[in-house]
């Protein structure tokens, strides 16, 4: 059954992967998800953001606590704080309410081949020990990046067409590392290449300047919702 909550996120989401654009024209390949089932699911319509893509999640993020509902009002969103030092590490944070999404690499600059060390953590801020909070089944933080790579494959958040129930404990960061999801064009001739991309949980892009950036979104109610972007850039050299 769909209640309010489930059209909240969706909206939300959708808000998040508006932020980079699929191309939805001509065929794409389906890849298939990796994630172990979550408890307290409810059915997602589909099509949530990314068109005919399911997800490759790799790995998972830890939740921990027990949840309540926090009683105070939560502070107004803030802006992204990015911050640039010499070839790493490089962050930017986006706080909405309670809730600062930050991400994360391990280095500003990396050589072509090198794997590409990324991640995200969630952190709660509120008056409550812990909260609980509604999120996509795949996990309250998603990965993408802007630019196509290799020119056809679309990394971009991609929902499990469900709904789970997560644990945050104020001021513990739940972290996930970056973990590949989206599609790219079934007819592509170098198509068996990109599902060896897909296949790989390791990050590796080709030469060039990326922007990669990870989103989180809740479908809880007041104090619990929130809407969180952070993107860095990295430079991959020849």
């Amino acid at each position: 059954m769909t209640d309010e909550f489930d059209v909240e996120l969706r909206r939300r989401l959708g808000g998040l992967a508006a932020a980079a654009p699929v191309d939805g024209s001509g065929g794409l390949a389906r890849v298939a998800s990796g994630v172990s089932p979550g408890r307290a699911a409810r059915r997602l319509a589909p099509g949530l953001l990314v068109p005919a893509v399911l997800v490759v999640v790799i790995g998972g993020a830890l939740l921990v606590g027990a949840g309540q509902q926090p009683k105070a009002t939560p502070a107004t969103s803030q802006s992204l704080l990015p911050t640039r030092p010499a070839n790493g590490p490089v962050t930017t944070t986006h706080v909405d309410g309670f809730f600062e999404l930050t991400i994360r690499s391990e280095h500003d600059r990396y050589a072509a081949g090198d794997p590409i060390v990324v991640e995200a953590s969630l952190m709660y801020h509120g008056p409550d020990a812990t909260v609980e909070i509604c999120h996509d089944r795949g996990g309250p933080i998603m990965f993408g990046i802007r630019e196509k790579i290799f020119g056809a494959i679309e990394l971009a958040p991609a929902s499990q067409l469900m709904f789970d129930h997560g644990t945050l404990t104020r001021d513990v960061p739940l972290t996930k590392a970056f973990a590949k999801s989206g599609g790219y064009p079934s007819d592509d001739p170098a198509a068996p290449s990109f599902r060896a991309f897909f296949a790989d949980p390791t990050l590796r892009l080709p030469p060039g300047t990326w922007h990669v950036y990870a989103v989180a979104a809740s479908c809880s109610p007041g104090p619990l919702l929130f809407e969180l972007n952070a993107e860095i850039e990295i430079v991959v050299d020849a």
